[in-house]
């Protein structure tokens, strides 16, 4: 039998001889509390442990709702634009990019972003193959584009394609996504295209 003095509430407590074997056995520390503290202790530590778990459990029904909402949000959403499609006769499929490119590689015409970049590259670069329309000049770069005989490679930059005429010391690049950046005739020739 030890005698050993509560650490918490102060008073004398005794440890039997069978529990301080169990603790030895098990590489334990004898208590430095008694009984009774050690009660109260482990029903502490319970209550903390429930009131832990019950903060997880909200903080995950928190995340469920916000995500069901999200989830009918995004349903919602789909099956507005579906009506909207329906109503207003929308083919959604018609406003994606990726099929507007096929189709304008599948006529073999490709063509400037817009208007206003065909205008100003015509009026750049036209007068060097002697053009008189940006009808022309666009032909033209269709011509070195679809030509056999042109070279053909990516831009190490941006992956543009570059095509060049070297018999005519043409050349044209098109944007990843299919259009015609320019076409113009380089005044160092072969070496231009060499150094893209």
């Amino acid at each position: 039998m030890g005698k050993r003095k509560c650490k918490q509430c102060g008073e004398e407590f005794t440890l039997t001889d069978s529990e301080i074997k169990f603790y030895n056995d098990k590489g334990l520390n004898l208590p430095k509390r008694c009984s009774e503290c050690r009660k109260k202790n482990k029903n502490i530590n319970n209550n903390e442990k429930e009131s832990i778990k019950e903060t997880n459990i909200q903080r995950i029904n928190s995340k469920n709702k916000s995500k069901k909402f999200r989830n009918i949000i995004i349903v919602a959403v789909v099956l507005l634009l579906s009506f909207i499609g329906k109503v207003f006769n929308i083919n959604f499929d018609a406003l994606n990019i990726g099929s507007v490119l096929q189709s304008q590689k599948a006529d073999g015409v490709l063509e400037f972003r817009n208007d206003n970049l065909w205008e100003e590259h015509f009026l750049k670069h036209g007068g060097e193959f002697g053009y008189t329309t940006k009808e022309d000049y666009l032909e033209g770069a269709n011509e070195v584009v679809t030509s056999a005989s042109s070279k053909h490679k990516q831009e190490a930059e941006d992956g543009d394609d570059i095509y060049y005429d070297a018999e005519n010391n043409e050349i044209v690049f098109v944007s990843k996504d299919g259009y015609i950046r320019t076409y113009f005739k380089p005044s160092d020739g072969i070496e231009y295209y060499n150094r893209q």
